[in-house]
């Protein structure tokens, strides 16, 4: 049977920055050992406290981590950390000698190691590099792969209601984990290869993406109209009034652009005598689209422009390439990751140099399986491709944009979108089959909604202070309920949440076919639209967070349910039952 690497291990590698002790709290002194079944053998073990985080290992096992690091090294482009020749910083410990004090008492099969080797671990990629060794070295060692399961499965469902239908809305109750949800959700439509359980990295590509104006992130309220939302009169300081886009026309617009560079490659994929690929470098490499850049054959050199091959080849390639054929640069072996299209005959007369326009600048496409081999060739820096597959890869061609719209059911959402409510459906997009335009009021021009915008929404369906959307809206878009449930992880107070979603349901499933309702809950709610989320129920770093955030977060909640009738009166006992449990649970006497 394997050797399991606790799940703790791997929760751990999403909290480097700041070391949190909380994933390894249920063990002794913060102190994570892993043993092989079968004789006890301990294989290394993993320490981390406040300020630092390592790993532990015999000294016969340096060559090894060595040269499995080195491995990761040449695939990954190193692992980040001080200098060596691993790129870990590893140091070297004689028996009895500057060990932590903790390993004397919390783990004493430290002391058989001998002579013992300590790993800091100062980034995330340290710690995937320090896995990747160690699974190299045991392979009967398995690294269990412990994210919420059931938050992977809302995400991958959203995504496909997001490419399907364009317009989905995220609806639960407080604490369900929709907005949560907004940034992995964003990140994988945009980037399908994006790993979301990088909590740290999808935050910085969500960012990203806001930055380029990719994803736009806007809350809905009462004073939200259409002039905000799509366009209107705004006035400057010397009492003139000009026309100014709203939100959705502004990103509309970004997005239109794109597609139209999108469309306009598509058709040159059609028709273009050649399908190029080029190895870029230098300032050559910034790809952006619609940017129009010179691709020299030769550069100031001819020792460093594309051509690097001989002269036969160099001149059998610059006689071919003409205006419309479409260039592909290669971002690896079997990828690219910007695509242009030729869009003026050779500017020299020995044609060396040529204008190209890119239409593509993103994500790295795969096109493995679109040549008649499974690589390019990783010698010449250009390469005509014959027997490209042009058509799989104009339908892999997408530039998605999204607008997310927080507390959607805050706004007059029939005043906020006005006419464009039917440009929202799929079918009616621009270049769809039954594309629809109007006539913008202020500005007279001409509208569609481009198809690859996608609009992503939250709405808390607690919250009854606004009205309900119109079935208008609501039947074009997809809604997708987020319900609460026990999260498997060290830093969820699972108790807690059980006793409080009693006030809403009789045990707690993730069924909403089989819910049973509980008698605390008034006839006119639902359970799942009023009951307390999970991320209510998350421990902290630094708080006392089972007292405090009952107190001052939870309790509050439940307290304004009771009074607006959603609990009955009689909850009142079962709340002061929970925040006395909570209040002994928490006294000094029971620590």
């Amino acid at each position: 049977m394997a050797t399991l690497l606790f799940d703790y291990c791997v929760n751990l590698s999403k909290k480097i920055q700041g070391v949190s002790t909380s994933a390894l709290q249920e063990f002794d002194a913060s102190l994570l050992t892993c043993k092989r079944e079968e004789n006890g053998e301990l294989l290394f073990a993993l320490y981390a406290d406040n300020k630092e985080l390592s790993i532990w290992l015999p000294i016969k096992l340096r060559k090894l981590l060595t040269i499995h690091s080195n491995e990761l090294k040449r695939e990954q482009e190193g692992v980040r950390g001080e200098k060596t020749k691993s790129g870990l910083n590893i140091q070297t410990f004689p028996p009895g000698s500057n060990v932590h004090p903790i390993f004397e008492t919390g783990c004493p099969e430290l002391g058989r190691f001998g002579e013992s080797i300590k790993v800091d671990i100062k980034s995330r990629e340290d710690f995937d590099g320090i896995l990747f060794a160690l699974t190299k070295m045991f392979p009967d060692l398995e690294v269990r792969n412990t994210m919420d399961q059931k938050f992977k499965k809302n995400i991958s469902e959203i995504v496909q209601q997001l490419r399907a239908r364009k317009n989905v809305i995220l609806c639960g109750a407080p604490g369900t984990g929709k907005t949560f949800s907004v940034a992995p959700a964003a990140v994988q439509l945009v980037d399908p290869s994006m790993d979301i359980e990088d909590r740290v990295g999808v935050i910085r590509k969500y960012r990203e993406l806001v930055e380029k104006g990719r994803i736009l992130f806007t809350t809905f309220h009462p004073s939200m109209d259409y002039e905000d939302f799509v366009e209107g009169f705004k006035p400057f300081r010397d009492g003139s009034f000009t026309i100014v886009d709203g939100i959705f026309k502004s990103i509309c617009r970004r997005a239109l652009r794109e597609q139209n560079l999108l469309n306009d490659l598509r058709g040159s994929l059609a028709t273009a005598r050649n399908i190029v690929k080029v190895v870029l470098s230098g300032e050559e490499k910034e790809i952006s689209s619609g940017k129009v850049v010179e691709l020299n054959l030769y550069g100031n050199d001819p020792s460093q422009g594309l051509a690097k091959t001989n002269k036969k080849r160099e001149t059998i390639f610059s006689s071919q390439i003409s205006k419309g054929d479409v260039i592909l640069s290669a971002s690896g072996a079997t990828s690219v990751n910007g695509i242009g299209i030729v869009i003026s005959d050779s500017l020299t007369t020995d044609k060396t140099k040529f204008s190209v326009k890119w239409c593509y600048a993103g994500r790295p496409i795969s096109v493995d399986d679109l040549c008649n081999k499974t690589e390019f060739n990783q010698g010449p820096s250009f390469e005509i491709l014959p027997d490209f597959n042009r058509e799989v890869l104009a339908d892999r061609l997408d530039v998605p944009f999204l607008l997310v719209i927080d507390e959607i059911n805050r706004g007059n959402v029939s005043k906020t979108f006005g006419e464009l409510i039917t440009l929202l459906e799929p079918d009616k997009r621009q270049f769809e089959l039954s594309e629809v335009s109007v006539t913008l009021p202020y500005s007279k021009e001409s509208f569609t909604v481009p198809s690859n915008l996608y609009i992503l929404a939250t709405m808390n369906t607690a919250d009854r202070s606004i009205g309900s959307m119109d079935y208008a809206l609501r039947r074009r878009f997809s809604f997708y309920r987020l319900v609460p449930y026990p999260v498997p992880s060290a830093d969820f107070e699972k108790q807690l949440f059980q006793q409080v979603s009693a006030f809403f349901v009789e045990g707690v499933n993730e069924d909403l076919n089989t819910l049973r309702r509980s008698k605390y809950l008034s006839e006119d709610f639902k359970p799942e639209d009023v009951w307390v989320g999970q991320s209510y129920f998350f421990k902290e770093a630094g708080r006392n967070n089972i007292s405090e955030r009952f107190k001052f977060e939870i309790k509050p909640i439940l307290e304004e349910y009771i009074n607006d009738g959603v609990l009955k009166e009689d909850a009142r006992g079962l709340l002061k039952a929970i925040e006395e449990h909570v209040e002994i649970q928490c006294s000094p006497q029971s620590r």
